[in-house]
Protein backbone atom coordinates (compact mmCIF):
# COMPACT_ATOMS: atom_id res chain seq x y z
CA UNK A 1 0.00 0.00 0.00
CA UNK A 2 0.99 3.16 -0.90
CA UNK A 3 1.30 5.88 1.79
CA UNK A 4 1.01 9.36 -0.10
CA UNK A 5 -2.83 8.53 -0.82
CA UNK A 6 -3.21 9.46 2.77
CA UNK A 7 -1.85 12.72 3.19
CA UNK A 8 -5.79 13.87 3.21
CA UNK A 9 -7.22 12.25 5.82
CA UNK A 10 -8.24 13.88 9.36
CA UNK A 11 -9.07 13.32 12.63
CA UNK A 12 -12.56 12.68 12.33
CA UNK A 13 -15.08 9.80 11.73
CA UNK A 14 -14.79 6.53 12.95
CA UNK A 15 -11.14 6.18 13.13
CA UNK A 16 -8.80 7.18 16.23
CA UNK A 17 -6.80 10.08 15.95
CA UNK A 18 -3.70 7.53 16.65
CA UNK A 19 -4.97 6.01 13.47
CA UNK A 20 -5.14 8.70 11.33
CA UNK A 21 -1.63 9.86 13.06
CA UNK A 22 -0.12 6.40 12.10
CA UNK A 23 -1.02 7.17 8.42
CA UNK A 24 -0.03 10.93 8.24
CA UNK A 25 3.27 9.70 9.42
CA UNK A 26 4.57 7.99 6.45
CA UNK A 27 2.36 10.35 4.17
CA UNK A 28 3.97 13.10 5.45
CA UNK A 29 7.31 11.83 5.64
CA UNK A 30 7.38 11.03 2.37
CA UNK A 31 6.52 14.82 1.34
CA UNK A 32 9.79 15.71 3.64
CA UNK A 33 11.68 13.00 1.41
CA UNK A 34 10.53 15.50 -1.89
CA UNK A 35 11.81 18.72 -0.36
CA UNK A 36 14.95 16.98 1.44
CA UNK A 37 16.19 15.64 -1.63
CA UNK A 38 15.16 18.45 -3.84
CA UNK A 39 16.82 20.80 -2.08
CA UNK A 40 20.41 21.93 -1.89
CA UNK A 41 23.01 20.70 0.02
CA UNK A 42 22.99 23.65 2.72
CA UNK A 43 19.89 23.70 2.77
CA UNK A 44 19.76 20.42 3.80
CA UNK A 45 22.73 21.35 6.68
CA UNK A 46 20.61 23.93 7.74
CA UNK A 47 17.91 22.00 8.86
CA UNK A 48 20.17 19.48 10.12
CA UNK A 49 21.16 21.99 12.81
CA UNK A 50 17.68 22.82 13.96
CA UNK A 51 18.85 20.15 16.57
CA UNK A 52 21.05 17.30 17.16
CA UNK A 53 20.72 14.17 15.50
CA UNK A 54 22.02 10.99 17.41
CA UNK A 55 25.14 9.33 15.88
CA UNK A 56 23.23 5.86 15.19
CA UNK A 57 20.79 7.50 13.25
CA UNK A 58 23.69 8.67 9.93
CA UNK A 59 22.44 5.95 7.43
CA UNK A 60 23.46 4.99 4.04
CA UNK A 61 21.29 3.91 1.85
CA UNK A 62 22.44 3.14 -2.00
CA UNK A 63 20.03 4.05 -4.86
CA UNK A 64 19.87 3.65 -8.18
CA UNK A 65 21.15 6.24 -11.08
CA UNK A 66 18.51 8.77 -11.83
CA UNK A 67 17.50 8.01 -15.85
CA UNK A 68 17.92 10.58 -18.33
CA UNK A 69 14.86 12.10 -20.49
CA UNK A 70 15.69 11.55 -23.87
CA UNK A 71 13.29 12.76 -27.05
CA UNK A 72 12.14 8.82 -27.30
CA UNK A 73 10.62 9.72 -23.85
CA UNK A 74 8.83 12.50 -24.88
CA UNK A 75 7.55 10.99 -28.20
CA UNK A 76 6.09 8.28 -25.90
CA UNK A 77 3.86 11.20 -24.73
CA UNK A 78 3.32 12.38 -27.48
CA UNK A 79 2.06 9.03 -29.11
CA UNK A 80 -0.80 9.21 -26.55
CA UNK A 81 -2.18 12.09 -28.15
CA UNK A 82 -2.37 10.28 -31.15
CA UNK A 83 -3.31 7.10 -30.24
CA UNK A 84 -6.06 9.06 -28.30
CA UNK A 85 -7.54 11.72 -31.60
CA UNK A 86 -11.16 11.54 -31.85
CA UNK A 87 -11.95 9.39 -35.32
CA UNK A 88 -12.06 11.36 -38.36
CA UNK A 89 -9.59 14.24 -37.13
CA UNK A 90 -6.37 14.51 -38.71
CA UNK A 91 -3.86 13.47 -36.32
CA UNK A 92 -2.44 9.73 -37.30
CA UNK A 93 1.62 10.97 -36.31
CA UNK A 94 3.48 12.75 -34.38
CA UNK A 95 4.09 14.91 -37.36
CA UNK A 96 0.29 16.10 -37.29
CA UNK A 97 0.68 17.28 -33.67
CA UNK A 98 1.06 21.38 -35.01
CA UNK A 99 1.34 24.04 -32.88
CA UNK A 100 -2.24 25.17 -34.11
CA UNK A 101 -3.18 21.77 -32.38
CA UNK A 102 -1.10 22.90 -29.25
CA UNK A 103 -3.08 26.29 -28.64
CA UNK A 104 -6.61 24.51 -28.94
CA UNK A 105 -5.64 21.86 -27.21
CA UNK A 106 -3.40 23.31 -24.63
CA UNK A 107 -3.88 26.82 -21.88
CA UNK A 108 -0.75 28.83 -21.64
CA UNK A 109 0.89 26.39 -24.52
CA UNK A 110 1.67 27.77 -27.83
CA UNK A 111 3.55 25.51 -30.05
CA UNK A 112 5.37 22.13 -30.34
CA UNK A 113 8.39 23.33 -28.63
CA UNK A 114 6.89 24.19 -25.58
CA UNK A 115 4.58 20.95 -24.85
CA UNK A 116 7.92 18.96 -25.70
CA UNK A 117 9.46 21.10 -22.39
CA UNK A 118 6.55 20.77 -20.55
CA UNK A 119 6.58 16.52 -20.84
CA UNK A 120 10.18 17.37 -19.82
CA UNK A 121 9.30 19.04 -16.83
CA UNK A 122 6.32 17.11 -15.76
CA UNK A 123 8.60 13.78 -16.23
CA UNK A 124 11.22 15.22 -14.49
CA UNK A 125 8.79 16.07 -11.17
CA UNK A 126 7.82 12.21 -11.90
CA UNK A 127 11.47 11.10 -11.87
CA UNK A 128 11.75 13.56 -8.63
CA UNK A 129 8.87 12.10 -6.65
CA UNK A 130 9.65 8.63 -7.20
CA UNK A 131 13.04 8.69 -6.39
CA UNK A 132 11.88 11.01 -3.19
CA UNK A 133 9.53 7.98 -2.36
CA UNK A 134 12.66 5.33 -2.94
CA UNK A 135 14.80 7.20 -0.51
CA UNK A 136 12.43 7.21 1.23
CA UNK A 137 11.64 3.52 1.67
CA UNK A 138 15.24 2.44 1.75
CA UNK A 139 16.00 4.85 4.88
CA UNK A 140 12.64 3.81 6.89
CA UNK A 141 14.04 -0.11 6.25
CA UNK A 142 17.57 0.53 7.29
CA UNK A 143 16.41 2.60 10.31
CA UNK A 144 14.25 -0.54 11.41
CA UNK A 145 17.61 -2.49 10.97
CA UNK A 146 19.99 -0.58 12.71
CA UNK A 147 17.50 0.07 15.39
CA UNK A 148 16.99 -3.74 15.28
CA UNK A 149 13.23 -3.02 16.47
CA UNK A 150 11.33 -6.06 16.87
CA UNK A 151 7.31 -6.65 16.72
CA UNK A 152 5.73 -9.19 18.16
CA UNK A 153 3.17 -11.61 17.07
CA UNK A 154 -0.04 -10.36 19.45
CA UNK A 155 1.02 -6.45 18.26
CA UNK A 156 0.33 -7.44 14.62
CA UNK A 157 -2.62 -9.82 15.58
CA UNK A 158 -3.97 -6.61 17.13
CA UNK A 159 -3.50 -4.14 14.69
CA UNK A 160 -3.74 -6.13 11.28
CA UNK A 161 -7.55 -5.71 10.81
CA UNK A 162 -7.11 -1.81 10.78
CA UNK A 163 -4.29 -2.30 8.53
CA UNK A 164 -6.05 -4.34 6.43
CA UNK A 165 -9.34 -2.16 6.79
CA UNK A 166 -6.88 0.57 5.21
CA UNK A 167 -5.68 -1.45 2.24
CA UNK A 168 -8.95 -2.72 0.81
CA UNK A 169 -10.35 1.52 1.62
CA UNK A 170 -7.87 2.32 -0.93
CA UNK A 171 -8.47 -0.60 -3.25
CA UNK A 172 -12.37 0.64 -3.37
CA UNK A 173 -10.87 4.92 -3.89
CA UNK A 174 -8.81 3.25 -7.38
CA UNK A 175 -11.79 1.76 -8.46
CA UNK A 176 -10.66 -1.95 -7.65
CA UNK A 177 -12.57 -4.53 -6.02
CA UNK A 178 -10.93 -6.73 -3.66
CA UNK A 179 -11.89 -9.69 -5.99
CA UNK A 180 -10.23 -8.08 -9.07
CA UNK A 181 -7.03 -7.01 -7.25
CA UNK A 182 -6.21 -10.81 -5.61
CA UNK A 183 -7.08 -11.80 -9.64
CA UNK A 184 -5.33 -9.09 -11.56
CA UNK A 185 -2.06 -10.53 -9.03
CA UNK A 186 -2.46 -14.23 -9.31
CA UNK A 187 -3.07 -14.33 -5.79
CA UNK A 188 -5.10 -16.22 -2.87
CA UNK A 189 -6.90 -15.25 0.02
CA UNK A 190 -4.43 -16.41 2.03
CA UNK A 191 -1.34 -14.72 0.48
CA UNK A 192 -3.19 -11.59 0.47
CA UNK A 193 -3.37 -11.92 4.33
CA UNK A 194 0.05 -12.52 4.54
CA UNK A 195 1.12 -9.27 2.50
CA UNK A 196 -1.50 -7.55 5.15
CA UNK A 197 0.60 -9.62 7.70
CA UNK A 198 3.68 -7.94 6.39
CA UNK A 199 2.78 -3.98 5.61
CA UNK A 200 1.46 -4.41 9.35
CA UNK A 201 4.80 -5.52 10.95
CA UNK A 202 6.57 -3.20 8.66
CA UNK A 203 4.36 -0.16 9.80
CA UNK A 204 4.16 -0.79 14.04
CA UNK A 205 8.28 -1.51 13.53
CA UNK A 206 8.82 1.96 11.86
CA UNK A 207 6.49 3.70 14.05
CA UNK A 208 8.44 1.90 16.95
CA UNK A 209 12.29 2.80 15.10
CA UNK A 210 10.91 6.59 14.71
CA UNK A 211 9.83 6.51 18.42
CA UNK A 212 13.44 5.57 19.48
CA UNK A 213 14.91 7.77 17.10
CA UNK A 214 13.01 10.51 18.11
CA UNK A 215 13.90 9.75 21.90
CA UNK A 216 17.56 9.77 21.03
CA UNK A 217 17.57 12.94 19.35
CA UNK A 218 15.82 14.64 22.25
CA UNK A 219 13.20 15.53 19.41
CA UNK A 220 10.29 18.27 20.93
CA UNK A 221 7.52 19.75 18.93
CA UNK A 222 5.73 22.51 19.83
CA UNK A 223 2.02 22.84 19.56
CA UNK A 224 2.23 25.09 17.29
CA UNK A 225 4.40 22.99 15.05
CA UNK A 226 1.99 19.64 14.84
CA UNK A 227 -0.27 21.22 11.69
CA UNK A 228 2.92 22.15 9.48
CA UNK A 229 4.04 18.65 10.42
CA UNK A 230 0.38 16.27 10.12
CA UNK A 231 -0.73 18.29 6.89
CA UNK A 232 -3.84 20.16 7.63
CA UNK A 233 -5.73 23.27 6.42
CA UNK A 234 -7.00 24.98 8.78
CA UNK A 235 -4.02 24.57 11.69
CA UNK A 236 -5.80 26.63 14.45
CA UNK A 237 -8.56 24.82 14.17
CA UNK A 238 -6.74 21.21 14.31
CA UNK A 239 -4.76 22.23 17.46
CA UNK A 240 -7.99 23.03 19.29
CA UNK A 241 -10.12 19.73 17.36
CA UNK A 242 -7.16 17.21 18.88
CA UNK A 243 -6.99 19.35 22.73
CA UNK A 244 -11.11 18.85 22.53
CA UNK A 245 -10.59 15.50 21.66
CA UNK A 246 -7.57 14.86 23.89
CA UNK A 247 -5.50 14.00 21.38
CA UNK A 248 -2.86 16.57 21.48
CA UNK A 249 -0.03 14.29 22.96
CA UNK A 250 -0.71 11.40 20.35
CA UNK A 251 -0.68 14.66 17.49
CA UNK A 252 2.84 15.76 19.08
CA UNK A 253 3.89 11.95 18.83
CA UNK A 254 3.63 11.26 15.51
CA UNK A 255 4.95 14.86 13.82
CA UNK A 256 7.85 14.01 15.98
CA UNK A 257 8.45 10.82 14.39
CA UNK A 258 8.00 12.85 10.78
CA UNK A 259 10.31 15.86 12.07
CA UNK A 260 13.36 13.05 13.56
CA UNK A 261 12.49 10.94 9.95
CA UNK A 262 12.92 14.35 7.99
CA UNK A 263 16.38 14.73 9.75
CA UNK A 264 17.33 11.26 8.90
CA UNK A 265 16.51 11.49 4.95
CA UNK A 266 18.78 14.85 5.01
CA UNK A 267 21.36 13.34 6.78
CA UNK A 268 21.63 10.18 4.79
CA UNK A 269 24.72 8.98 2.63
CA UNK A 270 23.51 7.81 -0.62
CA UNK A 271 25.69 5.65 -2.84
CA UNK A 272 24.54 4.89 -6.09
CA UNK A 273 24.09 0.95 -7.29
Amino acid sequence: MTTDELLNDKTKNDESCEDVCAEKINATADVCAEKINAAAGNEAEAFLKTFDLHSSLFLSVSMPAKPCIGNDDVDAQLFSFVANAPKGSNIHSIADLSDDWVKSNFEEIENMQQLRASIVQRLEEDIKYSFADLKYRKCADALILTLAVEVSDSEIAQQMPTVQKRIEESLRMAGVSKAVYLENEGISEDVFLERVREETRHVLALNKAMDEAASLSNVVVADEEIPSFLSCEDPKQFISDLVEKGSLEQARQAAARVKVMRAIIAAAVVTQE
